[in-house]
């Protein structure tokens, strides 16, 4: 499987660590892209000596920065997260966020449980706190898919119903979804 994982990072010091190191225990070995978006707590610094130091073997991680937009988290994670679809390569991308654990050796049962459904173009991993709908914070896309989608934030709306209604005007009949059985842990919160 041909998979980049997509991390947007902004003050992670306390959690990326954590998250990179669980990604060493999935069943497939998947580039790692990280672009923070304006971190001021060292997490830059830290990822760098991370990647230079090789702390995590031969691990294929990439770390961009970006300038950091104003307008605070809401307004940026849809920046960051078109941001990084855009730099992906792979067949695969699995957005996740800085802060949530995945469970181990779940991204090939992801895309099998994707590819179940011709018009399934995106399995979720649930995690706390619950939303009434499929979160982006755990999402596992066909690359071409995310690169389409016109990451937005309105009113009333978070990105991720954004990019859900991005996805209908591309395909009426396409659709995401939660995978039934995985779990993963949110370490912040909002």
């Amino acid at each position: 499987m041909d998979v980049t994982v997509a991390i947007p990072t902004f003050n992670s010091t306390c959690t990326i660590m954590s998250v990179l190191q669980r990604l060493l225990h999935q069943d497939v070995k998947p580039t790692i892209l990280m672009i923070d978006n304006g971190s001021k707590d060292g997490t830059v610094e830290m990822l760098q000596a991370v990647i230079d130091n090789k702390w995590f073997g031969t691990a294929d991680i990439v770390l961009q920065t970006a300038p950091q937009l104003m307008g605070g988290r809401e307004k940026n994670i849809p920046y960051m997260r078109h941001k990084l679809a855009q730099a992906v390569q792979t067949e695969y991308l699995f957005f996740l966020d800085s802060d949530v654990l995945l469970p181990g050796h779940c991204l090939l049962g992801l895309k099998e449980y994707m590819d179940e459904d011709i018009n399934r173009q995106g399995v979720a991993v649930r995690y706390d706190p619950l939303a009434d709908h499929v979160q982006f914070g755990a999402i596992l896309m066909k690359t071409q898919i995310a690169k389409q989608i016109k990451w937005n934030t309105g009113e009333g709306k978070c990105e991720c119903r954004w990019a859900i209604e991005s996805l209908k005007e591309m395909n009426p009949d396409w659709y995401v979804t939660l995978h039934p059985d995985y779990q993963a842990r949110h370490l912040k919160g909002f």
